[in-house]
């Protein structure tokens, strides 16, 4: 890149101020500008903050930086970098080697410096202010955990709160919050932990946090924990199923474990009838924390995902009869849609309790002494592919297991998006028996399916796996719609994430292409400048969505189309990501509002990194819901929804199942 050169460089580190003159080319445009530009992974387009300058005698300009004015509504970490561009061309300024100190700002939240590249031209690092906190005087009584926490260093102008957020979870969204008051360096606090939460699982961890709040800002810091800590458990509140303690994690930073309370679950007797396929099941619970008008029992069946491995991908709830404690159930076996598994399926049997603040707790049925056989006599499913007999597993679980009887047709699913839909079917085996993906396109979106054909020359695409050549060809062609009708699939699935990130390459008669992964990677050529970000353009997109619904519907009905909603992570990349997932539920919302009959498959809060690090947790949900949307509308999945807990932000209008 080219170079300018600095004739005077000045750096005001009590003012958070630089100052530079630099000589400019013979010719500057009347466009011309400074910028600083921070480059990022991938696809992403750089983060640009114009800088104004002054022109000066004899082709120089004065350019000045202020930190506090430029960073303090978004401070993004690393580096950036000092560009000239007039017209078509970068320049870049040389400066002096010399060292710099930080300026602190965000009232101590972050710090920035001036920096040299390894080209000796100028740029700008910041990064985060360490903030250790480190808890003192623990005391875990009742279910209060109280102390003293002390801080580093004094910020008088920041208030503070105490966080608890799920070790897993990537909403970004506190379980629990309290404001504390700081009292210079250190702050008492109580913290009740008898609290009710409705998502608890057995052994889940909730991480502490200091969460530092600056009004334009927020931090959060993890706390560290005396040496000697030690706390027994407590329970987790009025009603609840499971018990709470603080501990010191392996990072001795403090956390929090949930254990389910161990409460006697009672089987009576449990008959299988061979000749009517009829499963009935008797009980009792013996449960003094959670009375009998406050609480709710079900019995679940929970299909494995992987044989051998209490990993759960699907599953069924059904109500049972209850007198005080004594609870009862019979079940036609072909009423239930057990048969829709796999072959060598097995399904585990649990009882559920759930309290009437939505504490739910799951409790193997394990098998009564001297009853139940192995050798148990199948039971051939009525019209169905499937037979089932029950049978004692190796932790002495009652569980009932499917083979096959005869060959069912598949499934035909189609599929249009991200990678979040297409890796299901790639990675999950346990879509194979079911589903058969009869089309599929994730390197295009809805904006450049509905634009002009690009002339398609085999040639540039000589090295692409058939796989992808397939679909670009038909991202060229926009032949997807013309394929779709011919592949006459069951079901379409689609998500809207690659016209949210992935740019679009824009030729002079509008034609357009998405600049996908698999597009980057050929030999086909195309300029910079003409790689556009359509994530700011909403009405450009909605407007390619109208065209893409009114194409859909023409070939298939909104009843067989299933709207994937996602959203983005990456630890890289925070702000970039909050965007486009604002973005994203804007436009499925808005895709819902045209198509309100559209089936909905949330794995909103299920973790898809941007990254492309293949993530079998959101897999596994993905398959659980396409189960419950497409086998059996009787079939139940547990989620917020089900336990009234779903973040009003996320919530979608369309129909849920």
């Amino acid at each position: 890149m080219r170079t300018l050169t600095s004739t005077n460089f000045s750096y005001q580190k009590e003012a958070g101020r630089v100052t530079l003159w630099v000589e400019l080319p013979e010719q500057v445009k009347e466009e011309s500008t400074f910028y600083l530009i921070k480059k990022r992974p991938g696809l992403l387009p750089p983060v640009k903050w114009k800088i104004p300058y002054k022109p000066k005698a004899k082709m120089k300009a004065s350019v000045e930086i202020n930190f506090e004015e430029l960073f303090s509504s978004e401070p993004l970490e690393g580096a950036c970098q000092l560009i000239f561009t007039n017209g078509s061309k970068d320049y870049q300024c040389k400066i002096d080697p010399q060292s710099f100190d930080y300026y602190s700002y965000n009232n101590g939240l972050y710090q920035c410096k001036p920096y040299l590249t390894t080209h000796g031209t100028f740029g700008l690092y910041q990064r985060k202010v360490e903030l250790p906190v480190v808890a003192e005087k623990l005391s875990f009584k009742k279910g209060m955990l109280s102390g003293e926490m002390t801080f580093k260093p004094i910020l008088p102008a920041v208030q503070v709160e105490i966080g608890l957020k799920g070790r897993n979870d990537i909403t970004e969204e506190f379980a629990l919050r309290y404001p504390v008051k700081v009292d210079q360096r250190k702050v008492g606090f109580e913290l009740p932990l008898a609290f009710d939460l409705n998502e608890f699982e057995d052994g889940m961890i909730y991480d502490l946090y200091v969460i530092y709040n600056s009004g334009e800002l927020v931090r959060t810091e993890k706390v560290a924990t005396p040496k000697n800590f030690k706390a027994d458990y407590a329970r987790s509140g009025k009603n609840s199923f499971y018990l709470i303690k603080p501990y010191k994690n392996n990072e001795q930073l403090l956390s929090l474990y949930i254990k389910q309370e161990k409460m006697a679950v009672s089987i009576v007797d449990v008959i299988f009838n061979k000749t009517n396929g009829q499963f009935s099941i008797e009980g009792l619970v013996d449960n003094e924390a959670v009375p009998v008008q406050a609480r709710a029992i079900k019995i679940v069946l929970k299909l494995r995902d992987k044989l051998g491995k209490e990993q759960y991908s699907f599953e069924i709830a059904k109500s049972l009869e209850v007198s005080g404690e004594i609870f009862a159930g019979s079940y036609p076996l072909e009423s239930l849609p057990i048969h829709h598994s796999y072959e060598g399926g097995i399904w585990d049997v649990f009882i559920r309790l759930q309290a009437s603040n939505h504490s739910v707790a799951d409790y193997p049925v394990k098998v009564v002494d001297g009853y139940l056989s192995k050798n148990y006599h199948y039971f051939v499913i009525p019209e169905s592919s499937k037979k089932i007999k029950p049978y004692v597993t190796g932790a002495r679980g009652i569980a009932l297991y499917t083979a096959a009887n005869q060959k069912k047709e598949k499934l035909k699913i189609a599929l249009f998006g991200s990678q979040m839909i297409t890796e299901p079917f790639l990675f999950t085996t346990r879509t194979e028996a079911v589903y058969q993906v009869v089309l599929q396109q994730n390197l295009s979106s809805m904006i450049s399916m509905t634009g002009k054909p690009v002339v398609w020359n085999d040639k540039d695409f000589k090295s692409v796996n058939k796989n992808d050549r397939s679909m670009l060809k038909q991202e060229f062609e926009k032949s997807f719609f013309t394929d779709l009708e011919q592949a006459a699939p069951d079901y379409l699935i689609i998500d809207l994430m690659n016209d949210v990130v992935n740019p679009l390459i824009q030729f002079v008669d509008s034609q357009l292409l998405t600049l996908s992964s698999a597009l980057v990677r050929t030999s086909y050529m195309f300029n910079e400048e003409s790689v556009m970000d359509t994530s700011d353009n909403h009405m450009m997109i909605m407007n390619a969505m109208d065209t893409f619904i009114s194409s859909l519907t023409a070939v298939i009905p909104a009843e067989r189309i299933i709207l994937a909603t996602g959203r983005l992570i990456n630890d890289e990349e925070k702000e970039q990501i909050k965007r486009n997932n604002r973005v994203l539920g804007m436009l499925e919302s808005y895709f819902l509002s045209k198509l309100p009959e559209t089936n909905v498959l949330d794995l909103t809060n299920t973790p898809y990194r941007v990254d492309a690090q293949h993530q079998g947790k959101s897999d596994q949900e993905f398959v659980q819901q396409l189960n419950a949307i497409v086998l059996d509308k009787q079939v139940t999945f547990r989620s917020r929804v089900e336990h009234g807990n779903l973040d009003q932000e996320h919530q979608i209008p369309g129909k849920r199942h």
